[in-house]
């Protein structure tokens, strides 16, 4: 094998790489990059590192030297991906050739001697029709005029690592709940589709690179027509049927499968005026229990005792639109757990809403952490695993409420299956 190109596809970009020493040991490690596998710290998407185009090698760091491995990945700024190579406890680091001199030099640091002879080698000759490159191509073909909002993630075109994430978290993988991951997480549940998170798992599954997706007919309803082969995108709809609802396949294609008038790419991340803000701001204060206090100590706070939030006087439409969401949330969840509910254990789910609302409807998020995924404690992620669902449910019942509250364009209408 070695000396030969070796021609696969890794997480929907076809890779072409030419094999040197070792190749068994690279294909390998591929194999085992594409199961479920621990995130280390500060390790770069494999796929970023196969995209650069550059020779890359394979070292070994035994497993229970990995920690002072990581301890040094700042220090000296290397590039690496990792995977666990169980069989002889070690875990194994792609990396630059480039970076050659820094992996043995931090090995040298932790006292690990590394046999060069033993090494991988490879260069990656081509990169073919990489997600970049189709989401830069999908914006062109609808004739994008504006941007997204600049706090979300998927304007900077970081949509591979973004797709690497969801998958890790959705597979409950705890190593992949950091503050930065989680924020990627929520800015794709935001912005791009209106569906159930089950079905966005079957569009990432039958299509990773998708970044618009509707039926046909509502593509035509826009002016777009689906292509000749297009790729049918499989998902389930509810449906009555002799009073019962009953789940049966629907066909849905992303914009790279149509054709014809162009619609905007930048419409579909839309950012509220602080006109609509108040029209929206009122239209809620007349669906839910609202009381204005001048002497609020904070934003907004959910009161149990009264079932009411308590809203401070003076915010600017953003800070109210946001701090009114959020509590609502925190009534929510006091409506499901009742004698149970409290405010700390609630504050995940509650901020994971707001935030993936500020960044559907382009707010400031800057100052909007998660503090809670710093250090997580054993005991404490399955709660986090179940406040997941809880929060994705939330976000898709939130965008639907505020669908009937926010005036949309016909453009962001159709986004709805």
């Amino acid at each position: 094998m070695e000396g030969e190109a070796a021609r696969f596809i890794f997480q929907g970009t076809e890779i072409v790489m030419q094999m040197g020493r070792g190749a068994g040991k690279i294909m390998v490690f591929l194999a085992a990059a594409l199961k479920k596998r621990k995130i280390y710290r500060g390790e770069t998407s494999l796929k970023k590192i196969l995209r650069m185009g550059e020779p890359v090698m394979i070292g070994s760091i035994p497993k229970e030297r990995m920690e002072e491995f990581l301890s040094h990945i700042k220090e000296y700024s290397l590039i690496y991906a990792a995977v666990d190579n169980p069989e002889q406890n070690a875990v194994d680091i792609m990396f630059p050739t480039r970076d050659l001199a820094k992996f043995n030099q931090i090995a040298k640091r932790i006292g690990v001697t590394v046999d060069s002879n033993q090494m991988a080698e490879a260069t990656v000759t081509e990169v073919r029709d990489s997600t970049k490159e189709k989401l830069e191509r999908n914006a062109a073909i609808l004739d994008a005029p504006e941007p997204a909002p600049s706090n979300c993630k998927i304007s900077d075109m970081d949509i591979e690592t973004i797709q690497e994430t969801i998958g890790e978290i959705n597979r409950n993988n705890s190593d992949a709940y950091t503050p930065d991951n989680w924020k990627a997480y929520l800015e794709m549940q935001a912005v791009l589709y209106d569906f159930s998170s089950k079905n966005k798992n079957i569009i990432y599954e039958t299509k990773p690179d998708a970044t618009m997706v509707m039926s046909k007919t509502r593509w035509r309803a826009i002016g777009r027509e689906i292509v000749e082969n297009a790729d049918e995108i499989v998902i389930k709809r509810p449906e009555k049927k002799n009073g019962k609802t009953e789940f049966v396949d629907a066909v849905v294609y992303d914009v790279q499968d149509t054709s014809g008038k162009a619609v905007g790419f930048g419409a579909y991340f839309e950012k509220l005026s602080p006109e609509t803000l108040i029209e929206v701001n009122e239209r809620f204060k007349k669906k839910y229990p609202v009381e204005v206090s001048e002497t609020l100590g904070q934003d907004a706070l959910f009161s149990p005792e009264s079932k009411k939030i308590l809203l401070k006087e003076g915010l600017t439409p953003e800070q109210e639109f946001q701090a009114l969401q959020r509590e609502a949330i925190y009534g929510r969840c006091f409506k499901e757990q009742g004698v149970k509910y409290s405010r700390e254990d609630n504050s995940f789910r509650a901020d994971s809403v707001t935030y993936a609302l500020s960044v559907k409807y382009g707010l400031d998020t800057a100052n909007m952490d998660f503090p809670q995924l710093d250090e997580i404690p054993v005991e404490k992620t399955g709660k986090l695993f179940s406040d997941r669902l809880s929060v994705l449910k939330d976000i898709a019942e939130k965008k639907k409420e505020l669908k009937e509250m926010i005036p949309i364009t016909k453009e962001m209408d159709v986004m709805t299956l």
